[in-house]
């Protein structure tokens, strides 16, 4: 009994602590920023920059970005890390965090917070094709301005509108890993400002999130039903897109996007049992039983509804616009 402990202990005696080797230090070389950066304008208290710099490969690598954090951090065309503060110089301290940061985030590909006031970039902004889209949108445009003179859309990312806009999340902009500056935007505007619009956030596998506001004093003039039709039409052109994903977080936002972009309910949304216990489908359901739904149980109800991109989908959308610009029914038109 004896030996076996005493065998125990020589044992753990013997047994070797291993020690990791601690991970080489990431050297950062400081730059002036006037060599990447470009100011663009202001948005909301802030100013936004366009950052573009050189790959490996030779391709320019572009984002747009705010000065939410003033420290940008990238690789250039050698492999090496660059730093530079948008508007001054960096702080010495946190260069030192900024390379103990990287050395944990080596190999990301994402853009996003590197530590308090840096921003780590690793991706550039995909070029996407929208001329197919575009050429859509102009034939649009002369029937819409035939109805009302004083409107037009546009389609764009964000950071190509000069006109003034309410967005569904204003205040995402301080989090360079939302792409916030980036997002493609469907938009209704007048000589003014842009007064409803719907976001497109691009996500893998050609999932198109979509995000939608309109401003208060515009409501009931069936602004938002008609980018909805729209963007059937030109999601359809834009490679790579494959259908529209929305969180519903309302009866109206429910109700068009059944009624009228065709939508089916994601697989698993308890919106599907409540329906099904009914016996009610997609192709008899009514805006009173949404909004029961809506109001029934706890609130903050959301439905989770796709919308498949396709030719059957994009002609019924036309159809719908059609009728909101050029229908025989001035009741169920557009208000100029």
């Amino acid at each position: 009994m004896s030996s076996s402990k005493t065998s125990s202990k020589k044992s753990k005696a013997t047994r070797k602590t291993k020690r990791t080797s601690p991970s080489p230090k990431i050297v950062i070389n400081v730059q002036d920023s006037a060599s990447y950066a470009t100011y663009l304008r202001d948005f909301i208290k802030k100013k936004v920059y366009r950052v573009e710099y050189e790959l490996s490969d030779g391709n320019r690598c572009v984002n747009y970005i705010d000065n939410g954090s003033k420290h940008v951090v990238f690789q250039n065309k050698e492999g090496q890390y660059v730093m530079f503060h948008l508007e001054n110089r960096p702080d010495p301290k946190i260069i030192e965090k900024c390379s103990a940061a990287i050395s944990k985030k080596k190999g990301s590909l994402k853009n996003g917070d590197l530590m308090k006031d840096a921003i780590l970039l690793a991706r550039c902004i995909p070029d996407i094709d929208l001329s197919d889209a575009q050429a859509v949108l102009r034939e649009l445009n002369k029937k819409l301005v035939a109805k009302c003179p004083g409107l037009h859309l546009k389609l764009a990312p964000f950071h190509e509108f000069e006109e003034p806009m309410s967005r569904y999340s204003e205040h995402g902009h301080v989090c360079v890993g939302c792409n916030f500056y980036e997002t493609l935007i469907l938009a209704l505007c007048n000589s003014k400002k842009c007064v409803s619009t719907i976001e497109f956030i691009p996500a893998p596998e050609g999932e198109i999130l979509i995000n939608s506001k309109t401003d208060s004093e515009y409501e009931g003039k069936k602004y938002n039903k008609m980018l909805r039709a729209v963007m059937s039409m030109v999601l359809e052109k834009i490679p790579g897109a494959n259908y529209i994903k929305s969180t519903a977080i309302n009866p109206v936002s429910t109700w068009l996007l059944l009624k009228y972009s065709k939508a089916t309910i994601e697989t698993g949304d308890p919106f599907e049992a409540y329906l099904s216990k009914r016996d009610v489908t997609l192709s008899n359901v009514t805006q009173d039983i949404i909004k029961e739904y809506y109001s029934s149980g706890s609130p903050g109800k959301k439905i989770y509804l796709i919308v498949h991109l396709n030719h059957t989908n994009s002609e019924s959308a036309k159809s719908e616009f059609d009728a909101l610009v050029a229908g025989e029914n001035p009741d169920s038109e557009i208000k100029c």
